[in-house]
């Protein structure tokens, strides 16, 4: 072989190994939930259904967006909280508000002690 080849090669194994672990630091950082009834998140409403939440962490503050169906539909700060407690599973936590209204409080991380928490 070449070292034209060689080098070739070398540097799509090097691109190839690059990408997996930006796949794998953006899978670490995104979770895919269910929304069962209409919440807000700072004034924005979130409307039942599947969204993709990713999130941009500057410890502890954080930069959380919600996706659906490839759209944008919320962006918010949050600060990225360790709790004593690991969490079995995604966990929406919120206000319930005397008009039945609801507010976006914390998103508890599956398998982690970690929680996005909004509003403080």
């Amino acid at each position: 072989m070449t070292t034209k080849r060689i080098n070739w090669k070398l540097m799509v194994l090097g691109l190839a190994i690059l990408l997996a672990v930006n796949i794998s630091a953006l899978a670490k950082n995104s979770i895919t939930i269910d929304v069962t009834q209409p919440m807000s998140l700072n004034g924005t409403q979130i409307s039942p259904g599947e969204y993709r939440v990713a999130w941009v962490s500057n410890s502890p503050e954080a930069t959380v967006t919600f996706m659906r169906e490839s759209k944008t539909t919320a962006t918010a700060n949050a600060k990225l909280v360790d709790r004593d407690t690991k969490y079995s599973t995604n966990e929406l936590v919120y206000q319930n508000n005397p008009d039945g209204s609801r507010i976006l409080m914390e998103i508890r991380l599956k398998g982690t002690s970690q929680a996005l928490v909004f509003g403080q």
